[in-house]
């Protein structure tokens, strides 16, 4: 890989076949070659299976529509939408392969509350009475609180009320479900229980569905914002659980560093997944208490 001059791309035989829309005029080419150190985009790649995070796809560019790596570069320049979404996967990419590389775990976690909760979905209508009376007291505790979220929604503080279902999911919730994970099964039999508790609320207090028009779309979207991040953290720590367990088998991570015991890339996964799981949750509780 060298630094690409302009000059050298268009050779007598190559530039017969670029039509002359493609080209750019002489003065602008020149002023490209002066400036592409101030740019940052000086070098090109020659091959298109080089792997580069802003030339990879040169190669396919002239190959696919036969242009130049003028006009890409010239493309490049110009786009500042182009720009920021390179900047952006520096963000996305890192998370992207932490949830590769937890996908398993993840899926298991989420089947989990799944299974819980179709299993509380239909022990309430099928009129079981220990779930219906399991509902009944979740739902008199809560509302029989004065310090939790549904206090502060009584208050006229729906805002307050989000903030603290959304501190209480996060630091109760999601943050004990990924500790446990190092444990590998512990977080399964919770995320059963408590995708169950997520399906015996599916009938409201005279022990009817809720599973109709507004009130059904309003439940099941909140219960899926919730699961969804439950799930992420549970599958994070229990990845990080089988790391630590079996560092040379498939779950393991290269490399020797490590953080309190622990694979420090495999606490950089966890990390990253929470990024997604912390406005996972705030989302969830903010659509619960302000819709």
């Amino acid at each position: 890989m060298g630094r690409w001059r302009l000059s050298d791309q268009c050779s007598c035989s190559r530039a017969a076949s670029i039509p002359s829309t493609l080209r750019l005029p002489e003065s602008r080419r020149t002023k490209i070659q002066r400036n592409d150190e101030e740019i940052g985009y000086g070098r090109v790649i020659s091959s298109p299976s080089a792997h580069h995070p802003t030339w990879n796809h040169a190669g396919w560019f002239n190959l696919l529509s036969g242009g130049t790596a003028d006009t890409l570069l010239h493309v490049r320049q110009r786009s500042q939408s182009g720009l920021k979404l390179l900047q952006m996967s520096k963000w996305h990419l890192p998370v992207f392969s932490a949830l590769r590389r937890a996908r398993a775990c993840i899926v298991w976690t989420g089947l989990t509350y799944v299974l819980g909760v179709g299993t509380g979905v239909i022990m309430v209508h099928t009129g079981v009475s220990f779930a219906l009376r399991c509902r009944d007291n979740l739902v008199g505790s809560a509302r029989a609180s004065n310090t939790g979220p549904l206090a502060a929604l009584r208050r006229g503080s729906p805002l307050r009320a989000a903030l603290l279902d959304f501190s209480g999911n996060l630091a109760l919730g999601a943050v004990p479900s990924t500790i446990m994970g190092l444990a590998i099964a512990p977080p399964f039999p919770f995320a059963a229980y408590r995708g169950w508790v997520g399906g015996i609320v599916s009938v409201n207090g005279a022990h009817t569905s809720r599973l109709r028009g507004y009130e059904c779309i309003y439940y099941l979207g909140v219960l899926l914002l919730q699961l969804v991040p439950y799930s992420l953290a549970g599958g994070a720590g229990v990845r990080l659980g089988l790391a630590l367990l079996k560092p040379d088998g498939r779950f393991g991570y290269a490399g020797q560093q490590r953080w309190l015991g622990l694979p420090a890339e495999g606490i950089r996964d966890v990390v990253r997944i929470y990024t997604l799981v912390i406005p996972l949750f705030l989302l969830a509780s903010l659509v619960e208490f302000l819709t």
